[in-house]
């Protein structure tokens, strides 16, 4: 019976001197991560349709005699100006945009410069270049889509670029978002550890970027470029003391 007694007031006192520990420790730790500030990082991202469109077009023509190839890009020129008006682009068609270019695939071969095997039966090459700006991104889509079809004999090349240019009005607001998410995160890492933010030690604002949704993977320029839907992103990184 004395030897059950002892042993309980024996285990009571280690229970009571575990707690005293335990309570020493946690108050230790909690006065150290006051002293140590709390660095967090927060994001902004949104999602954006692009609202510029680059069509940017190429056709070549070959042929023996120069003039006759020159007037067939002249008139693949006015055929594809009369398909862009169709197609609701009359207002954005420039003819400085456009350019004809004249090689003699007989002169490149004597300077060394590699043809195509259908360049080598024709001595010349009548390149058709031009770029249409936009900023119903859709009709350009679109028209773009449909042009091979309108055009079916013509060595015809189209790929579009899109841009998203009001990137200034939703710099501000992405700047706040990033902000208020890093001190979300640093709230939730205070209140868990029983301390409370005191002040803002530093602050600094990542760059800007953007990628397409196409393949937020790859960040080239180029992925970029092709995607009409476009991912902005930012960082935020903060540093708050606590107390």
């Amino acid at each position: 019976m004395g030897k059950t007694i002892i042993k309980h007031v024996f285990f009571g006192m280690l229970l009571t001197v575990a707690a005293f520990i335990f309570a020493d420790l946690t108050t230790q730790f909690t006065k150290k991560l006051r002293e140590v500030p709390i660095t967090v990082r927060g994001i902004s991202e949104r999602e954006v349709k692009s609202d510029l469109a680059r069509w940017i077009i190429s056709a070549q023509f070959l042929g023996t005699d120069m003039d006759t190839t020159v007037k067939k890009a002249e008139d693949f020129k006015k055929k594809f100006f009369e398909f862009c008006k169709v197609k609701g682009l009359k207002d954005v068609l420039d003819p400085n945009f456009f350019t004809i270019e004249i090689e003699d695939n007989w002169v490149r071969q004597y300077e060394g410069t590699p043809v195509s095997r259908e360049q080598n039966n024709f001595r010349y090459a009548v390149t058709v270049n031009g770029v249409v700006e936009s900023k119903d991104v859709d009709k350009i889509q679109q028209a773009n889509a449909e042009v091979f079809s309108h055009m079916p004999y013509v060595a015809f090349s189209g790929k579009i670029e899109f841009a998203y240019t009001k990137f200034n009005i939703l710099r501000n607001e992405m700047v706040q978002e990033s902000f208020a998410d890093a001190q979300r995160v640093a709230e939730h890492i205070a209140k868990s550890a029983n301390v409370k933010l005191e002040r803002i030690q530093k602050l600094s604002q990542g760059p800007f970027t953007m990628v397409g949704t196409m393949n937020r993977s790859d960040e080239s320029d180029y992925q970029e470029r092709k995607s009409v839907m476009k991912i902005i992103r930012t960082v935020s990184t903060v540093t708050f003391t606590v107390k």
